[in-house]
């Protein structure tokens, strides 16, 4: 009787054992720890959701030593994913992340050689983690138990289904009250200290910062939406009577981490990284920008631009070309190509990884791009450090306006990728560039150096693009901007990015830039702050041609709410706000832009 008791109570308790394992795991490798502070409620939540999904395998299975198996090595395999995807990324994985199993190959090319590094970061806890799960398989095959009562197996089974079913079709009451009440996300005020941030998810479960995302990237119609409300304020645009762009060939160059690093002030290299750049702001229209992205994840940079949408509505780990555009009711949806068709533009994107990476291949073609180019894998002969060059994605462009029809409005949009991580010593074979003042380690300087000429490069070539359309017999323009910061883990400990003043710390991890040149006099005029989302809304209206009432009331934000993320905004003054916390004005915008946008994207 004794040891039938012991016996039920290991085959019972095991399973919190290997939980309590799996979040150990996660703070040993972080350096995390639970805050002795927080309620209750979110380690219920952690342990309860957990122990449900062993239980199911266990009625599914009958067998605990089976339902052990498989529990405790999915948790083994997700803890090892989570810790890559923190390595390259500073925040844990999300539930959105598994829509990019269809672009594994290509992220295990991009990361080449360093994924090795990452792994070795924390190869003596996985040993560590590994033998647990090993004893704990082990045990259960000692201590085996079996679950055969049908009439207790089939109804459980029903009933933890429906429970899930649930958990990820919430209705929207169940939704908002989560998300108000016990994740406090209305409240949000620094995104340094929520779902995505690594102390968080230690201090409540790995698990309650995944459906935290989860429940905060559910759409919902919004409370006082209005269809009519949104009429009249479409309706109500006066007509611009600016147009000095004209119509020109229009060339986007896309710029894979692009960030000006000179005005780090904590570091110093022996020349200036972006000098070119910064001299040719004085010839063009510059602004400072607020990109949706840190550190990755450069479609949704993309997705503002084409479309003006923005993603401060949706919630961090959300991708509109993988979670909204998945049928064809989007292919009307409002983006810049299609203005520029309807005014007889030829489109063409030219981008330098596979088309299933963030779903762009079926992207485009909603939007109806003439032509698209997915030119991976690159030549070697064609690659500087393990990507392609920028050099010979300008030869591309160049080489496209060469032969180009004469009189044929065009508008080229090309992705670069030689600035993408890895940053690692051994990137490049040779350096132009030199760190000569740093106060960080030797491996984070090989990691600046690495990034510095990756910038460098990319540099000579947008002097090099904007001489080349000077002699061109066209009017054209360039539009170059920066799509994130990179992920240089260290530097973001540095004092740049942490003084006194929170808010510009949280602006500046999100602060890009763009570049309007031309080869013609372009007027330029009091705006020095644009989001991604406004830019390509901005040139639309600067050039004579016919656009949608959309795109005109769009440009007529800018004057109020020209930059904006999910944790950060600013007014046309450079003055930054939390989202959250926007006032007036500004908050009057921004329900009416996501009213706006919950009618041409979502409903």
């Amino acid at each position: 009787m004794k040891n039938k008791i012991i016996k039920n109570l290991v085959v019972w308790l095991e399973p919190l054992l290997i939980i309590e394992t799996f979040e150990l795991f996660f703070m040993i490798c972080n350096e995390t720890t639970k805050q002795t502070d927080i309620r209750t409620i979110y380690i219920f939540m952690e342990f309860f959701v957990l122990y449900l999904f062993y239980l199911l395998l266990h009625l599914i299975f009958k067998k605990n030593y089976i339902a052990v198996s498989i529990f405790s090595i999915s948790l083994f395999i997700f803890s090892i994913i989570n810790q890559v995807v923190i390595y390259y990324t500073q925040s844990p994985i999300f539930f959105s992340d598994l829509l990019f199993i269809f672009s594994s190959s290509e992220l295990v090319n991009i990361v080449g050689d360093t994924l090795f590094t990452a792994l070795g970061t924390f190869l003596l806890q996985i040993v560590y983690y590994l033998a647990v799960t090993i004893f704990f398989i082990l045990l259960a095959f000692n201590v085996k138990s079996t679950l055969d009562n049908k009439v207790i197996r089939y109804p459980s089974i029903c009933a933890i289904v429906l429970f899930i079913v649930f958990l990820f079709n919430p209705t929207k009451g169940f939704r908002n009250y989560m998300v108000n009440n016990i994740y406090h996300m209305n409240k949000r005020v620094d995104y340094s200290t929520f779902i995505e941030n690594i102390d968080y998810i230690g201090s409540r479960g790995i698990l309650v910062g995944m459906y935290a995302n989860y429940l905060e990237n559910r759409i919902y119609k919004p409370d006082d939406y209005n269809d009519k409300e949104i009429e009249d304020a479409l309706n109500n645009v006066n007509e611009l009577d600016d147009n000095t762009f004209g119509k020109p060939n229009i060339i986007v160059v896309f710029a894979e981490s692009f960030w000006n690093i000179d005005d780090v002030y904590d570091i110093k290299f022996d020349k200036k990284v972006a000098e070119n750049y910064n001299n040719l702001k004085d010839k063009g229209i510059y602004f400072e920008m607020i990109s949706p992205s840190y550190g990755g994840v450069s479609a949704n940079v993309e997705f503002e631009f084409l479309t003006g949408a923005n993603l401060m509505y949706f919630g961090k780990g959300f991708i509109p070309y993988m979670q909204l555009y998945t049928n064809s009711k989007y292919k009307n949806n409002p983006s810049i190509i299609q203005e520029l068709k309807n005014n007889d533009y030829y489109t063409k994107i030219i981008t330098y990884t596979e088309k299933t990476l963030f779903s762009c291949g079926r992207f485009y073609k909603f939007l109806d791009v003439d032509h698209t180019e997915y030119n991976y894998p690159i030549d070697k002969k064609y690659q500087k450090g393990d990507n392609v060059s920028d050099e010979y994605v300008f030869d591309k462009i160049i080489e496209e306006f060469e032969n180009k029809e004469k009189g044929k409005k065009e508008f080229y949009m090309t992705l670069t990728m030689q600035g993408h991580m890895p940053y690692t010593k051994d990137k490049y074979d040779n350096y132009d560039i030199k760190l000569v003042e740093s106060n960080y380690d030797s491996k984070v300087n090989e990691q600046l150096e690495a990034y510095a000429q990756g910038i460098y490069d990319m540099d000579k070539q947008i002097k090099r693009l904007y001489d080349y359309i000077q002699e061109y017999d066209e009017p054209t323009i360039i539009v170059f901007y920066g799509d994130h910061l990179p992920y240089l883990k260290y530097i973001s400990q540095g004092k740049y990015f942490n003084t006194d003043d929170k808010l510009l710390n949280i602006y500046r991890k999100y602060n890009t830039e763009s570049l309007i040149l031309a080869n013609f006099d372009i007027k330029e005029d009091n705006y020095k702050y644009l989001g991604p989302d406004l830019l390509g809304t901005y040139i639309l209206n600067r050039m004579d041609i016919d656009i949608s009432k959309y795109y005109k009331w769009l440009y007529k934000t800018i004057d109020i709410l020209p930059s904006s993320n999910l944790y950060i905004s600013s007014d046309k003054d450079g003055n930054v706000y939390n989202t959250n916390t926007l006032n007036d004005d500004m908050y009057d915008i921004y329900k009416l832009r996501r009213n706006v946008q919950y009618k041409y994207f979502i409903k």
